[in-house]
C-alpha cells in the first residue's frame, strides 16, 4: 500500500481558493487542528459552514513540529519526502511530514502532494513515485488515480496560516478517489528520525509439532460439524488481539497456523503457532493465549484431539479515512 501525502502548506488557491481572496478572519488550518475534531470516517466536514476534521487527530509525533516558514520552497527543491507516523518511518530523503492523523500503514511507500498558489508538487518516498510541480488540482487527481494501488494514502497538509477551506476544497477535489486519507505537517529540519530497529524474530509461541501425546491417552476425534461451532468464538479472539495490536506487521496482515491439542473434555490444553507470517511475539501470544480459552464439543471417540488451524489476519481497515464527507448542522 502506498501513501500519497499532502502538504498542508500551499493548499492556498486550490479548488477554487485563490491567493488574495480568502476571507479575512477565516479559520486556518492551525484553527482546524486545534478545533473540536468529528468521529465521522472523513478527513474533513463542515459544522456550520465552518471546516472541521471529520476524524480525530492523532499526532504521531508529541510536542507537535514546528513548521519551517519556507516550507513551499523545500518542498520545491526535494527530490523525493519521508513520511513519519505511527508505522514509523517511510521514505529515506527529502522533506519530511509528520502524519497528524490515523491512517493504514504504507505497504508500497507515500505520495506527498505539496499545495500551493492554486498548483501542486508531488513527491514520492520511492524512486518509482510520482514527481511533478504545477499540478491543477484536476491534473493531480489524474495521478493519484492513476497509482498502482488504491490503497495509497493521501495525507493532506498546509501551513499553519492557510486557510482551512482551501485544504478543504482541494480534499473536495479528490474526493472520489478510494484510497484512505490523513492529514500531515511539514516539518524543519529536512532530517527525518532514524526507524527503530526491527526487533528480533522471537521463537516464544512457535513450534515444529506438539509434544507427544502421554502414554496411553486415547485418541478421539471431532467432526467438522463440532469445529465449525467454535469458529466465531476462534474468529472474535483473534479480532480482539487485532484490534489491540499496534504493531505495523499485524495491520498488514498475515497468517498463522496454530496447533492446538483439545482434551477429552473439549479444553484446549497445549497451543502453539507452527508457522507466524506476522512474526509479532505480543501479537501471537494473545492469539494462543485465546485459544486456550476456547471451549470445542467434547471429541467423539472420547480422547484427545490435535488441530492444525489456518488463522487468517485481515489488513486493518480501522483508520480508512475518505477525503471529504457532507456538512452537519452543529457539533456532535
Amino acid at each position: 500500500m502506498r501513501a500519497a501525502v499532502i502538504s498542508l502548506v500551499a493548499l492556498a488557491g486550490c479548488g477554487g481558493v485563490h491567493p488574495g481572496t480568502e476571507r479575512v478572519g477565516a479559520p486556518t488550518v492551525d484553527a482546524l487542528l486545534t478545533a473540536p475534531a468529528s468521529d465521522l470516517g472523513c478527513l474533513l466536514t463542515s459544522v456550520d459552514g465552518r471546516p472541521r476534521l471529520g476524524t480525530p487527530r492523532v499526532p504521531s509525533v508529541e510536542p507537535p513540529p514546528e513548521s519551517p516558514r519556507d516550507v513551499d520552497a523545500r518542498v520545491r527543491a526535494a527530490t523525493a519526502f519521508t513520511l513519519v507516523s505511527r508505522w514509523g518511518v517511510d521514505g529515506e530523503a527529502g522533506v519530511v511530514v509528520v502524519a497528524e492523523t490515523a491512517h493504514p500503514p504504507p505497504r508500497e511507500g507515500a505520495v506527498l502532494v505539496h499545495v500551493a498558489g492554486g498548483l501542486a508538487s508531488l513527491r514520492a518516498s520511492t524512486p518509482t513515485g510520482p514527481h511533478d510541480d504545477g499540478l491543477h488540482a484536476e491534473a493531480v487527481r489524474a495521478r493519484l488515480a492513476a497509482l498502482p494501488s488504491s490503497r495509497t494514502v493521501i495525507v493532506l497538509s498546509a501551513a499553519g496560516e492557510t486557510p482551512a477551506a482551501a485544504l478543504q476544497a482541494f480534499a473536495t477535489a479528490l474526493g472520489d478517489l478510494p484510497h484512505p486519507f490523513a492529514l500531515g505537517r511539514v516539518t524543519a529540519p529536512d532530517t527525518a528520525p532514524q526507524a527503530p530497529p526491527a526487533p528480533a524474530a522471537s521463537t516464544i509461541g512457535r513450534c515444529a509439532a506438539l509434544p507427544e501425546r502421554a502414554p496411553g491417552l486415547a485418541v478421539g476425534g471431532l467432526e467438522p460439524a463440532a469445529l465449525r461451532q467454535v469458529l466465531p468464538s476462534i474468529a472474535a479472539r483473534v479480532s480482539a488481539c487485532t484490534a489491540a495490536s499496534s504493531a505495523r506487521r499485524v495491520a498488514e496482515g498475515g497468517r498463522i497456523t496454530a496447533l492446538v491439542r483439545v482434551d477429552a473434555q473439549g479444553h484446549v490444553g497445549a497451543a502453539c503457532a507452527r508457522e507466524d507470517a506476522l512474526d509479532d511475539e505480543p501479537f501471537r501470544q494473545c492469539v494462543l493465549d485465546g485459544l486456550r480459552d476456547v471451549v470445542f464439543p467434547a471429541p467423539a471417540p472420547a480422547g484427545t484431539v490435535d488441530l492444525a488451524l489456518p488463522l487468517r489476519v485481515a489488513e486493518t481497515r480501522a483508520h480508512d479515512v475518505r477525503a471529504v464527507c457532507r456538512p452537519t448542522d452543529g457539533p456532535d
